[in-house]
């Protein structure tokens, strides 16, 4: 476990220069900001996830209507998929695993690794 020089002298002038108390406090100090970077990295992943989501089902604010015609199409791709029986979300999962292609997704689902 190593801690900056300055983080060290300003624990121990804290803690009145207590030994025990000095890295008590740098290792709840440490454990946060721990804490805060994997909550960061988390959602950082949520968001590139769904904006593969929102990718494939072709939701996007100013789409043109070319734009419109590629939604309409990937939205038969999942339809397609959801009536033989497997559920949106993995559809949807299988689609992104994919990058679209719709035989891959259709694998990918029928071998049960989404």
């Amino acid at each position: 476990m190593g801690f900056s020089e300055e983080h060290v002298i300003e624990a121990l002038t804290q803690t009145k220069n207590d030994f025990g108390s000095s890295l008590d406090l740098l290792a709840r100090k440490a454990a946060e900001q721990d804490r805060k970077e994997l909550e960061a990295k988390k959602k950082k992943k949520e968001e590139e996830e769904e904006s593969k989501r929102r990718e494939v089902v072709g939701v996007k604010t100013a789409e043109s209507r070319s734009g419109d015609n590629v939604a309409a199409s990937r939205m038969q791709m999942i339809g397609s998929m959801m009536a033989m029986g497997f559920p949106r979300e993995k559809v949807i999962a299988a689609l992104v695993k994919a990058r679209n292609d719709v035989d891959q997704a259709r694998e990918l689902l029928l071998n049960d690794e989404v």
